[in-house]
């Protein structure tokens, strides 16, 4: 299932978006200025080089009331330029170092600019030092109605492709943001923004004109209309070419033919648009063909592509199909052409952009289709409406999916995004046989939403995390438009978008806008919609908490259990049918409703599932339940969508193993899959076949999510251990109970990688011992406590990602506090690089007769034989260092990687850990470094600074580490026997992070394991 949902989001990358406009600069009596750029640009691509040399007239009028006195100018291809950049730290933030690590050959930006008017050099400076955006100042003010010209020489150096949008890559060039252009200047004054990969952008209109040289046997897409006639009948021959070749014709080859030596010059015109975008390959093949629009116009659609003919020979169906749906919905298509072209699988694919968009390989048809029908969809929001992506980045995205999935629930009415999975007996096993279209949205808000994640769908590009940016602009908006369609009525609501189409194309609305739009134009009142599902992250939870049945007709009881008042349908259902729904009015609290009617068995709120509301599991009741809550529970195997229609009880055998027990096999229950919910549990019984004894686990949590600026979620529960110390004539077991209190704080939401959380927690703990009395053994239970309080950060978005920890631990007659802080510092874009951690602890309180658990810290760590709090899995507890079990280690205390019984002690420790990763092999060199109280002096021939250092075998990313000790301090030498090598195998240590491969935990944080 989550692969399924996962390979949907791989095709929801950012997407650029186009604009077109038509020759008016206002709209009458709203008082709406737009400004006017127009640009002609001639280039010569020199490919061996990557290099665009290019003069470029940009004629700049002001239609605004305001005089303007200095022009700000976007140089969005220099966000290439370093590793400062704006682009380059929000790559960072999001873990990708691939940029950052770069070749200078893999980089770019504008080599030389220049700019001038009227014979005049222009001086220019960056604006807040940002590389991709300057201020230019003209030698005379710009008054209102005035025009300026401007003439630019650069000179462009194409960065890799698999950066971004702008790029080259085996000698094919992706031409975006490839020339300056200047900021919009709307009512709010000037907008001047840094590129950036994740976020838009937001460009004037106006008309546009490229001559560009290049070799000759270059195919060129682009945003405009080819002028030349010779070039126009070469394309004419490859497409009637391509269409004889069919669609079984091999991929072209990876490495493209040389470049002609002589060149050609191909000249493009557009009007009406605020960007242009050209894509430049020696292998493309083409197809070409046409569509008329109701309005009698004619637009001719392209298809560029390389590879997989088998899908791209009916892309200039979708293309049309998507042109003609969008034409008839909001208004007609405003150019005479339309293309797709097919481009590599990196950062600048599946983008829109004036009259064109670029597409990586799929996998299918169908999911061909949906991305360019996305794509094309584009070009009637931002492309034409032009609302500012980078602020209000829902306007575009939410849209744009709303008509998506708008469009293909029309054509494919039995279909699902499940493909062939739904119908099956997996999907019915799974409980997602007869879920509709609307899940896949409503599963990636949930993703966020369940944790309180989320942010408000209106939020501007840079407030939001990475995968917010998806969720909420893409899926909660469009999740949020089609609940408005339905409240509306779907002819009243296309009523009301064409005259907003109308009213606003190619003038920049917002948010404020469309709201102005709708209230005047609706008899309904729609303030909850732009409010709440857009401006804000509030929470819907409505429940259905009984039915009473009337003479004529039902009330029904309906409490609102979340922060928002809404208005709501129920659906009154006969079997297997909705005989009737109905609207109700927003309310808060808890209110009656009556709906009429004699004989019906289930109410339904919100019986289409488009509502995107935090638990829906509530949201249907039986008639013949009438007043009581009792919701029998499902047991189901395996699982299925949590919390979704049935309160459920999943369960699946498990095996296991460990040194005490051996062989353990059971069963688990759970209630919870996915997504997360705020109370789980988890029960897991086993059976220990060598002890012959019940072992196992179980837990229970609640997370709570207070109204506090401070706080983001606290979480409180209770977890149960039940396992074997040893095996044998005298097993012995231990009982731990953990409670536990964890407080997170709020971090910036922009990057949910930041985690600082306060946890307090105590161990109860029941251990069997073995003891003698007169010479004979017996076992006997001892019974302690441990209260821990931690403090904890964990910072993964900055370049250097760290963790801090705090820790006071406290027992009875003692208590200690330590420290711990660990970095790595990157040498290349896979994160290898330097790893330093470094210990200090300290006893504030020692027993005075130390005996029963050992509390003391080491210069090794925690081992099997020392556990004392059992909140560390080991297969082995209690095993003796040197044997196999007995030497799996962790990085706490001291953290050697050696079994070294060296800086056991009761007062303080302080110690540092190294590593550097070594090129190609998995495997790092380590060194472990401390001191402790009274070193070299309580025990002869040991040294006031032992240590320790070998290789390191990183296995699994990082799960599993296998330590090899090859040099060590004398003292470790002759204490622990390393220079006798027929014991070298009892020196391995290693380490294995079960936590990291917890299905259950590994599920909670599955929103961070997307990027």
């Amino acid at each position: 299932m989550l692969k399924n949902i996962l390979m949907k989001f791989c095709n929801h990358t950012p997407v650029f978006l186009a604009l077109l406009l038509i020759p008016f600069t206002g709209i009458s009596g709203s008082g709406v200025f737009r400004q006017q750029s127009n640009i002609e640009i001639k280039a010569q691509l020199s490919d061996h080089d990557r290099t665009l040399h290019a003069e470029m007239k940009l004629e700049y009028i002001n239609n605004s009331p305001d005089t303007l006195r200095t022009i700000y100018m976007h140089l969005w291809a220099n966000a290439y330029k370093n590793n400062r950049t704006a682009f380059a730290m929000q790559l960072i933030e999001n873990r990708n170092y691939d940029f950052h690590f770069a070749s200078e050959e893999d980089r770019g930006g504008y080599s030389t600019i220049e700019f001038e008017s009227s014979g005049q050099r222009l001086s220019w400076s960056n604006y807040r030092g940002a590389e991709d955006i300057v201020l230019l100042y003209p030698e005379q003010p710009l008054y209102p109605s005035d025009t300026v010209v401007i003439h630019i020489r650069y000179s462009l150096v194409f960065p890799h492709a698999r950066f971004s949008r702008l790029g080259h890559h085996n000698e094919a060039f992706y031409a975006t943001q490839w020339y300056p252009k200047p900021a919009v200047y709307d009512h709010t004054g000037w907008n001047p923004m840094s590129y950036l990969h994740r976020g838009e952008f937001y460009s004037e209109f106006g008309n546009f004109q490229l001559s560009l040289t290049l070799p000759e046997n270059y195919i060129v897409a682009s945003s405009g209309i080819l002028q030349n006639e010779k070039e126009k009948a070469f394309l004419s021959q490859l497409a009637l070419s391509t269409y004889l070749e069919g669609p079984e014709r091999p991929d072209a080859p990876d490495l493209p033919p040389p470049s002609s030596k002589t060149t050609k010059t191909l000249h493009f015109h557009q009007e009406n648009i605020h960007d242009f975008a050209w894509f430049a390959d020696k292998r493309f093949r083409v197809l070409m063909d046409s569509l008329s629009l109701n309005s009698g116009e004619t637009v001719s659609t392209f298809a560029f592509f390389t590879h997989q003919a088998s899908l791209w020979f009916k892309v200039n169906g979708y293309l049309a199909e998507s042109v003609k749906y969008m034409s008839e919905k909001l208004g007609p298509y405003p150019w005479s052409q339309v293309t797709a072209v097919q481009g590599i699988t990196s950062g600048g694919a599946d983008m829109e952009y004036p009259a064109i968009t670029i597409i990586d390989r799929k996998t299918s048809d169908k999911e061909l289709e949906r991305v360019i029908v996305h794509e094309v969809f584009h070009n009637w929001f931002y492309g034409i409406l032009a609302s500012n992506e980078r602020k209000e980045p829902w306007i575009d995205e939410g849209f744009a999916t709303y008509y998506e999935s708008r469009f293909l629930e029309e054509k494919y009415p039995d279909s699902s995004y499940w493909g062939t999975l739904s119908g099956s007996p997996v999907a019915s096993f799974l409980g997602i046989s007869n879920l509709n279209n609307n899940i896949t949205p409503y599963l990636w808000y949930m993703l966020k939403a369940a944790r309180h994640l989320d942010q408000p769908a209106g939020s501007h590009a840079e407030e939001m995390s990475e995968l917010n940016y998806y969720t909420m602009t893409y899926f909660k908006a469009a999740m949020s438009i089609k609940y408005l369609e339905n409240y509306l009525g779907q002819e009243e609501f296309d009523r009301i978008m064409r005259v907003f189409y109308r009213q606003w194309k190619f003038h920049h609305p917002g948010t404020a806008d469309i709201r102005e739009v709708f209230s005047r134009e609706s008899s309904k009142n729609v303030s909850w919609f732009f409010d709440d599902l857009i401006g804000s992250d509030k929470k819907i939870n409505l429940e259905l908490r009984s039915i009473r049945k009337e003479s004529d007709g039902y009330i029904l009881t309906i409490r609102n259990k979340g922060q928002v008042s809404i208005p709501y349908p129920v659906a009154a259902i006969t079997p297997g049918n909705v005989t009737e729904t109905r609207w109700f009015d927003s309310f808060a609290g808890e209110t009656e409703v009556f709906f009429p009617g004699q004989s019906f068995d289930s109410f339904h709120i919100d019986h289409d599932e488009l509502l995107p509301e935090i638990q829906r599991n509530n949201n249907r009741r039986e008639v013949s339940a009438g007043q009581g809550n009792l919701r029998l529970p499902h047991l189901q195997f395996l699982g299925r969508l949590t919390g979704y229609r049935k309160n459920n009880i999943y369960w699946v055998p498990v095996t296991g193993y460990n040194v005490n027990d051996g062989v353990m096999a059971g069963l688990a229950f759970y209630n919870y899959v996915f997504p997360v919910s705020s109370f789980e549990w988890f029960l897991m019984p086993k059976y220990s076949t060598l002890r012959d004894d019940i072992a196992g686990t179980a837990w229970a949590y609640k997370e709570f999510y207070p109204s506090s600026h401070r706080l983001h979620s606290m979480r409180a529960g209770a977890k149960v251990k039940r396992y074997g110390l040893s095996s044998g004539r005298y097993d012995r077991k231990y009982t731990q109970l953990e409670t536990s209190l964890q407080a997170h704080i709020n971090t910036p939401v922009s990057s949910r990688r930041i985690s600082t959380y306060i946890d307090f927690t105590q161990f109860l703990i029941q251990r069997e011992r073995l003891g003698f009395t007169a010479g004979q053994p017996f076992i006997f239970n001892e019974n302690y406590y441990v209260n821990r309080l931690k403090l904890f950060h964990d910072n993964q978005s900055t370049f250097y990602p760290h963790k801090l920890s705090f820790e006071f631990l406290q027992a009875e007659n003692m208590l200690r506090a330590s420290f711990t802080a660990s970095a790595l510092i990157p040498v290349n874009a896979k994160k290898e690089g330097f790893h330093i951690r470094f210990f200090s602890g300290k006893f504030l309180l020692q027993p005075e007769n130390p005996a029963g658990p050992d509390f003391r810290f080491s210069l090794q760590g925690t081992t099997p034989g020392r556990a004392a709090t059992y909140d560390q899995t080991f297969m082995g507890y209690h095993q003796p260092a040197g044997t196999f079990w007995g030497n799996q280690t962790t990085q706490t205390f001291g953290g050697f990687r050696y079994p070294t019984p060296l800086g056991l002690t009761w007062n303080w420790l302080t110690a540092v850990n190294m590593a550097f990763d070594l090129p190609v092999v998995p495997l790092r060199f380590y060194w472990d470094a401390g001191t402790y109280h009274r070193a070299g002096k309580d025990i002869i021939n040991t040294q006031q600074f032992p240590w320790v250092g070998g290789l390191q075998l990183v296995l699994f990313r990082n799960i599993v580490n296998i330590n090899l000790p090859l040099f060590a301090s004398n003292d470790i030498k002759e204490i622990a026997g390393l220079n006798k090598l027929d014991d070298f195998y009892q020196r391995i240590t290693f380490s294995i992070q079960f936590e990291r491969i917890n299905p259950m935990e590994a599920r909670r944080n599955f929103h961070l394991l997307l990027f």
